[in-house]
């Protein structure tokens, strides 16, 4: 059946179903951590329920990808969506620990779809509009960081299960607005069939090669502030869930008007490249800020230089990752980014949690000032490299 809205921007309608599903993503977020710990879960558990969810990307976000080639992009946006809801439903319904792990598996493989709202964006755009789509695509994801774990605050004075379902509606809703309202991209029609051989074929290119590797070391350091960041502020600070939800949404308001005022025109001005150099380097800047706090209040200011990091790198790597893949193969390479992404996702919650509890509750956040300091300088590096030798790409 044709999409009923063809009328719209494509990209207007993407961006309400990329928000409607991180509007349910992000509700989850202040209280994951505390429903876990209602089944006995400790930080390491914790980190490793995170790291599941992570697992399933990596192994499903290039199948997904390489399906959205061959199949279309819209019947596998619905498809996960509708995956997404049953995830939840289960979450909510679980009476143990390990029920929650096999949801939350669940949920990482209808979850590994972002590859395909990503070629999505490919499809229509050009190489020159491609930061502005990936920008807005960006946007959609803070907006729904923003308004989910607000939601997620909210919503568990009614019961710890309640934002579960709250999350499955909004699955459920995208599904069907995709439906109805999200067109299948011109450009994808006929597109070639593939082999399996995606990862090594994306490796092949050097400058995707690069900045997939790049996308998956900056993933595992956030991923250390993302699993210790609610358990930090509620053992030294004594915050609540909703408190949490909160902070979660200023970080949402600071990417929303990052992404969807300010990458634009930095990115014409400077480039993406150079956008991923500041990027890292700010967020990195911005988690030792987060340990040198002594009051509650104190924690704000780390927090919005984290978020303004991280609007500025996330949506330049993927224009840079979706500019060097081939366009017949937007899908499968995406997939293969954030695969790699994935696997950032499953180490960085797992060693975080191991951290957190044995070796104290700053090295996490340590860590990640580590490694995006060493993003950025590697970035740099390259960058001065390629000026000397262009034809090195």
């Amino acid at each position: 059946m044709p999409a009923v809205v063809a009328r719209k921007s494509p990209l207007a309608i993407l961006f309400l179903t990329v928000f409607v599903d991180l509007v349910g993503f992000g509700i989850l977020i202040p209280i994951l951590p505390a429903y876990a710990k209602s089944f006995g879960a400790s930080a390491t558990e914790i980190g490793l329920l995170n790291a599941l969810y992570s697992f399933m990307q990596m192994a499903f976000a290039p199948v997904w990808g390489r399906l959205s080639d061959r199949l279309g992009r819209r019947p596998i946006i619905i498809l996960t969506a509708l995956g997404s809801c049953v995830g939840y439903v289960t979450f909510g319904l679980a009476g143990s620990l390990w029920l929650l792990f096999v949801a939350r598996g669940f949920a990482g493989i209808c979850g590994a779809n972002i590859s395909t709202a990503q070629a999505y964006v490919a499809d229509v755009t050009t190489k020159e509009t491609r930061a502005r789509g990936m920008g807005m695509i960006g946007a959609a994801l803070g907006l729904g960081f923003t308004i989910g774990p607000a939601i997620g605050g909210v919503a568990a004075h009614w019961g710890r299960q309640t934002p579960f379902f709250v999350a499955a509606g909004l699955a459920l809703v995208n599904a069907g607005w995709a439906y109805f309202a999200l067109p299948e991209p011109e450009r994808h029609a006929s597109r070639p069939a593939r082999g399996l051989h995606t990862f090594a074929d994306a490796l092949r290119v050097p400058t995707l090669a690069f900045y997939i590797g790049l996308f998956l070391l900056v993933t595992y350091a956030f991923s250390n502030i993302e699993t210790a960041y609610v358990l930090y502020t509620h053992d030294e600070f004594g915050f609540s869930e909703a408190r949490n939800g909160l902070m979660f949404t200023l970080i949402g308001v600071v990417l929303v008007l990052m992404q969807a005022f300010l990458v634009r025109p930095l990115t014409r001005r400077y480039g993406s490249e150079r956008l991923i150099v500041a990027g890292t380097l700010i967020t990195g800047l911005g988690a030792v800020l987060l340990v040198l706090a002594r009051a509650w209040w104190q924690i704000i200011p780390p927090t919005v230089v984290i978020a303004a990091g991280t609007a500025l790198y996330s949506p330049s790597l993927s224009t840079v990752i979706s500019v060097s893949a081939p366009p017949e193969r937007q899908g499968e390479f995406l997939g293969v980014s954030q695969s790699a992404g994935a696997v950032g996702r499953i180490a960085g919650p797992s060693v975080a949690g191991v951290l957190y509890q044995h070796a104290g509750h700053v090295w996490p956040f340590l860590t990640c000032a580590v490694l995006l300091s060493v993003a950025s300088l590697a970035n740099a590096a390259r960058q001065i490299r390629h000026r000397h030798t262009p034809t090195a790409r």
